[in-house]
Protein backbone atom coordinates (compact mmCIF):
# COMPACT_ATOMS: atom_id res chain seq x y z
CA UNK A 1 0.00 0.00 0.00
CA UNK A 2 1.37 3.22 -1.05
CA UNK A 3 3.03 5.70 2.05
CA UNK A 4 2.21 3.07 4.38
CA UNK A 5 4.32 1.68 7.38
CA UNK A 6 4.22 -2.28 6.27
CA UNK A 7 5.69 -3.69 9.84
CA UNK A 8 4.67 -7.12 9.15
CA UNK A 9 4.65 -9.68 5.99
CA UNK A 10 4.02 -13.33 5.19
CA UNK A 11 6.62 -16.22 4.68
CA UNK A 12 6.61 -17.70 1.33
CA UNK A 13 7.46 -20.95 0.43
CA UNK A 14 7.34 -22.78 -3.15
CA UNK A 15 6.65 -26.60 -3.99
CA UNK A 16 6.37 -28.46 -6.95
CA UNK A 17 4.20 -30.96 -7.98
CA UNK A 18 6.09 -33.72 -10.37
CA UNK A 19 4.28 -36.83 -12.28
CA UNK A 20 6.16 -38.85 -13.83
CA UNK A 21 4.69 -41.11 -17.14
CA UNK A 22 6.43 -42.66 -19.92
CA UNK A 23 7.46 -40.47 -22.94
CA UNK A 24 6.48 -41.23 -26.83
CA UNK A 25 5.48 -40.22 -29.80
CA UNK A 26 2.16 -38.48 -30.06
CA UNK A 27 1.28 -40.51 -32.77
CA UNK A 28 1.07 -43.40 -30.77
CA UNK A 29 -0.02 -42.50 -27.31
CA UNK A 30 -0.84 -46.24 -26.79
CA UNK A 31 3.05 -46.34 -26.20
CA UNK A 32 3.42 -44.22 -23.49
CA UNK A 33 1.63 -42.87 -20.41
CA UNK A 34 0.89 -38.92 -20.58
CA UNK A 35 2.79 -37.22 -17.33
CA UNK A 36 -0.11 -34.28 -17.91
CA UNK A 37 -2.46 -36.25 -17.47
CA UNK A 38 -1.06 -37.72 -13.99
CA UNK A 39 0.13 -33.88 -13.20
CA UNK A 40 -3.91 -32.72 -14.43
CA UNK A 41 -5.32 -35.34 -12.24
CA UNK A 42 -3.38 -34.80 -9.00
CA UNK A 43 -3.49 -31.28 -9.59
CA UNK A 44 -7.70 -31.25 -9.84
CA UNK A 45 -7.62 -32.80 -6.27
CA UNK A 46 -5.31 -30.74 -4.75
CA UNK A 47 -7.83 -27.80 -6.03
CA UNK A 48 -10.32 -29.05 -3.95
CA UNK A 49 -8.16 -28.32 -0.39
CA UNK A 50 -6.53 -24.99 -1.33
CA UNK A 51 -7.05 -22.35 1.35
CA UNK A 52 -9.93 -20.00 0.76
CA UNK A 53 -9.51 -17.78 4.10
CA UNK A 54 -7.82 -14.81 2.84
CA UNK A 55 -9.82 -12.36 0.86
CA UNK A 56 -9.35 -8.49 -0.01
CA UNK A 57 -10.94 -7.28 3.07
CA UNK A 58 -8.70 -9.91 5.51
CA UNK A 59 -5.90 -10.98 3.84
CA UNK A 60 -3.96 -11.70 7.05
CA UNK A 61 -4.39 -15.72 5.97
CA UNK A 62 -2.43 -18.01 4.24
CA UNK A 63 -2.83 -18.54 0.64
CA UNK A 64 -1.73 -21.40 -2.18
CA UNK A 65 -2.00 -20.81 -5.56
CA UNK A 66 -0.39 -22.54 -8.62
CA UNK A 67 1.99 -20.09 -10.74
CA UNK A 68 3.89 -22.46 -13.07
CA UNK A 69 3.31 -25.12 -15.52
CA UNK A 70 6.44 -27.33 -17.43
CA UNK A 71 5.35 -30.42 -19.53
CA UNK A 72 7.32 -31.28 -22.78
CA UNK A 73 10.03 -30.41 -25.11
CA UNK A 74 8.20 -30.94 -29.17
CA UNK A 75 4.89 -30.84 -30.12
CA UNK A 76 4.42 -34.17 -31.28
CA UNK A 77 5.98 -35.56 -28.29
CA UNK A 78 4.04 -37.50 -24.86
CA UNK A 79 5.90 -36.00 -22.36
CA UNK A 80 7.21 -38.29 -19.65
CA UNK A 81 7.65 -35.53 -16.95
CA UNK A 82 5.76 -33.16 -15.93
CA UNK A 83 5.46 -30.28 -13.24
CA UNK A 84 3.41 -27.58 -11.38
CA UNK A 85 4.92 -24.97 -9.20
CA UNK A 86 2.33 -23.73 -6.21
CA UNK A 87 3.54 -21.03 -3.82
CA UNK A 88 2.35 -20.79 0.03
CA UNK A 89 1.82 -17.25 1.63
CA UNK A 90 1.94 -18.63 5.08
CA UNK A 91 1.57 -16.66 8.62
CA UNK A 92 2.22 -19.46 10.75
CA UNK A 93 5.83 -21.30 10.51
CA UNK A 94 3.92 -24.59 10.83
CA UNK A 95 1.98 -24.46 7.80
CA UNK A 96 4.97 -25.33 5.19
CA UNK A 97 4.97 -28.80 6.33
CA UNK A 98 1.29 -28.99 7.08
CA UNK A 99 1.16 -28.19 3.17
CA UNK A 100 4.12 -30.40 2.33
CA UNK A 101 2.74 -33.44 3.61
CA UNK A 102 -1.19 -32.47 2.64
CA UNK A 103 0.20 -31.78 -1.18
CA UNK A 104 1.45 -34.98 -1.47
CA UNK A 105 -1.58 -37.07 0.44
CA UNK A 106 -3.93 -35.20 -1.76
CA UNK A 107 -2.05 -35.58 -5.14
CA UNK A 108 -0.54 -38.95 -5.29
CA UNK A 109 2.43 -37.33 -7.04
CA UNK A 110 6.22 -36.09 -5.96
CA UNK A 111 6.71 -32.92 -4.00
CA UNK A 112 9.86 -31.15 -4.38
CA UNK A 113 10.26 -28.48 -2.13
CA UNK A 114 11.72 -25.03 -3.07
CA UNK A 115 13.02 -22.19 -1.43
CA UNK A 116 11.22 -20.89 2.00
CA UNK A 117 11.63 -17.85 3.56
CA UNK A 118 10.17 -16.65 7.29
CA UNK A 119 7.22 -14.77 8.59
CA UNK A 120 8.41 -11.09 9.12
CA UNK A 121 7.14 -9.02 12.04
CA UNK A 122 8.19 -5.88 13.91
CA UNK A 123 6.81 -4.26 17.19
CA UNK A 124 4.78 -1.86 15.60
CA UNK A 125 5.13 -0.12 19.35
CA UNK A 126 8.97 0.74 19.13
CA UNK A 127 10.15 3.95 19.74
CA UNK A 128 12.15 4.42 16.31
CA UNK A 129 8.82 2.83 14.54
CA UNK A 130 6.39 5.62 16.08
CA UNK A 131 9.10 8.23 15.44
CA UNK A 132 9.25 7.65 11.60
CA UNK A 133 5.39 7.15 11.37
CA UNK A 134 5.20 10.81 13.17
CA UNK A 135 7.52 12.01 10.69
CA UNK A 136 6.24 11.06 7.37
CA UNK A 137 2.80 12.27 8.99
CA UNK A 138 4.13 15.57 9.03
CA UNK A 139 6.10 15.29 5.56
CA UNK A 140 2.98 14.37 3.91
CA UNK A 141 0.68 16.53 5.85
CA UNK A 142 -3.12 15.29 4.69
CA UNK A 143 -2.04 11.81 3.54
CA UNK A 144 -2.67 8.88 6.28
CA UNK A 145 0.40 6.83 7.06
CA UNK A 146 -1.44 3.48 8.20
CA UNK A 147 0.87 0.83 10.05
CA UNK A 148 -0.15 -2.74 8.07
CA UNK A 149 0.70 -5.92 7.19
CA UNK A 150 1.89 -7.00 3.59
CA UNK A 151 0.52 -10.44 1.58
CA UNK A 152 4.13 -10.22 -0.62
CA UNK A 153 7.33 -10.46 0.36
CA UNK A 154 10.24 -8.40 0.27
CA UNK A 155 13.75 -8.10 0.85
CA UNK A 156 13.02 -7.30 4.66
CA UNK A 157 13.50 -10.96 4.79
CA UNK A 158 16.95 -11.30 4.55
CA UNK A 159 17.37 -8.63 7.64
CA UNK A 160 15.07 -9.09 9.86
CA UNK A 161 17.49 -11.60 11.50
CA UNK A 162 19.40 -8.73 13.11
CA UNK A 163 16.82 -8.56 15.86
CA UNK A 164 16.04 -4.36 15.15
CA UNK A 165 13.20 -2.77 13.95
CA UNK A 166 12.06 -3.03 10.45
CA UNK A 167 9.38 -1.41 8.29
CA UNK A 168 8.44 -1.12 4.68
CA UNK A 169 7.06 1.27 2.71
CA UNK A 170 6.09 2.51 -0.94
CA UNK A 171 5.98 5.07 -3.51
CA UNK A 172 2.61 5.15 -5.58
CA UNK A 173 2.71 1.96 -7.60
CA UNK A 174 0.27 -0.08 -9.21
CA UNK A 175 -0.67 -3.52 -10.61
CA UNK A 176 2.19 -5.83 -8.61
CA UNK A 177 3.56 -8.39 -11.95
CA UNK A 178 0.96 -7.54 -14.05
CA UNK A 179 0.34 -5.97 -17.05
CA UNK A 180 -0.49 -2.69 -16.01
CA UNK A 181 2.67 -2.69 -13.34
CA UNK A 182 3.84 0.36 -12.75
CA UNK A 183 5.35 3.64 -10.45
CA UNK A 184 4.86 7.14 -10.33
CA UNK A 185 8.22 8.72 -10.57
CA UNK A 186 7.54 12.09 -8.51
CA UNK A 187 6.34 9.64 -5.65
CA UNK A 188 9.90 8.26 -5.37
CA UNK A 189 11.46 11.60 -4.77
CA UNK A 190 8.87 12.24 -2.16
CA UNK A 191 9.60 9.14 -0.21
CA UNK A 192 12.99 9.48 -0.61
CA UNK A 193 13.29 13.00 0.35
CA UNK A 194 10.98 11.80 3.52
CA UNK A 195 13.29 9.40 4.22
CA UNK A 196 16.24 11.60 4.21
CA UNK A 197 15.08 13.87 6.01
CA UNK A 198 14.23 11.78 9.00
CA UNK A 199 17.39 10.14 8.80
CA UNK A 200 19.66 13.38 8.36
CA UNK A 201 17.46 15.25 11.02
CA UNK A 202 18.19 12.50 13.40
CA UNK A 203 14.53 10.87 13.78
CA UNK A 204 16.34 7.83 13.73
CA UNK A 205 18.15 8.35 16.86
CA UNK A 206 15.46 7.59 20.19
CA UNK A 207 16.32 7.38 23.67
Amino acid sequence: QPYSLCVAEKGHAYFTLRAKGRACHSSRPWEGENAIDRLVDGYLKVREVLPRDATKDAPWAETLVPTVMRAGAAPNGIPGVATMTLNLRFVDEAAVDAWARRLEEVSGLEVVRGECFPVVQSDANAPIIRALADHLRRAWPGRPVPLVRMNGATDARSFIRLGVPLVITSAEKRGDHADTEGVRLDSLDEVADALRDFILGGGGRVS
